[in-house]
């Protein structure tokens, strides 16, 4: 079977579950029960996720994926992860240096922004990012030495979610004391 019949079938069984659905909630379900389920939902929710969630649920529900099949093994769970994911223990920190990004968690930015950011802008590979943490007000990310500088050239004074973004080297605690 195709990809493209199969991708068909599975958006004809979607349709026909979701209008389903819209049936039960018009004619058979409880009003106040899902009035108070919506309550659980927008409070548990962040806004901007709510149809990510919903999605979520609808695939898991259903069994349905709209993704692409492809040949040969199926990857493990271990081994969808993301590749820029990476542990402290399989990490060599003599290899990156430590830069310092004037955004963090306030702004929501989170460290698939901050690949993302680098990956586009920088044209850096994931390979060449280290381990991002995101505070609240700042981050740090490290970047392989010989892209290092690079990165500040072209990212320092860059305009990011509606902010000039600083980016330099970082000091260790040791040095900001001084």
């Amino acid at each position: 079977m195709s990809f493209k019949h199969s991708k068909e079938k599975n958006v004809e069984k979607l349709d026909l579950f979701l209008e389903e659905a819209i049936h039960s909630i018009k004619t058979e379900e409880d009003p106040f029960e899902l009035n108070n389920l919506k309550k659980v939902f927008k409070k548990s929710v962040p806004f901007f996720m709510r149809s990510y969630v919903a999605v979520y649920m609808l695939k898991k529900l259903t069994n349905v994926s709209l993704r692409e099949e492809k040949t040969g093994r199926s990857a493990s769970p271990r081994e969808k992860k993301a590749p820029y994911k990476r542990s402290r223990e399989d990490f060599d920190e003599s290899l990156y240096e430590t830069l310092f990004f004037s955004v963090g968690r306030k702004r929501r930015v989170y460290p698939k922004d901050i690949v993302g950011l680098l990956m586009q802008n920088a044209k850096l590979e994931k390979t060449q990012i280290g381990l991002i943490r995101v505070l609240d007000n700042y981050s740090f990310v490290q970047i392989m030495k010989e892209d290092a500088q690079k990165v500040i050239d072209l990212l320092n004074g860059f305009e990011f979610r509606g902010r000039k973004l600083t980016v330099s080297y970082s000091r260790k605690k040791e040095e900001a004391d001084s």
